[in-house]
């Protein structure tokens, strides 16, 4: 079985991208695949700070948020 990961980067669910995704993850489900799909307007997912700490401790120092997802 298949893995499909998709995000939606749009801040508009119901967009041009969000149509487009909508048709390939219709298509996507005919084809017996596991599917993620995410928007990422409804995730919580704070940007780097450039603090550096990533490079000695091997992961992303930042917490509570939903990049672990």
């Amino acid at each position: 079985m298949k893995k499909v990961f998709t995000i939606n980067g749009s801040p508009r669910h119901n967009g041009n991208s969000g149509i487009l995704l909508d048709a390939f993850i219709k298509g996507s489900e005919q084809n017996d695949v596991e599917l993620i799909s995410y928007n990422a307007k409804d995730l919580n997912i704070s940007g780097c700070t450039g603090c550096l700490r990533c490079n000695l401790i091997k992961r992303c120092s930042i917490r509570n948020d939903d990049w672990e997802k």
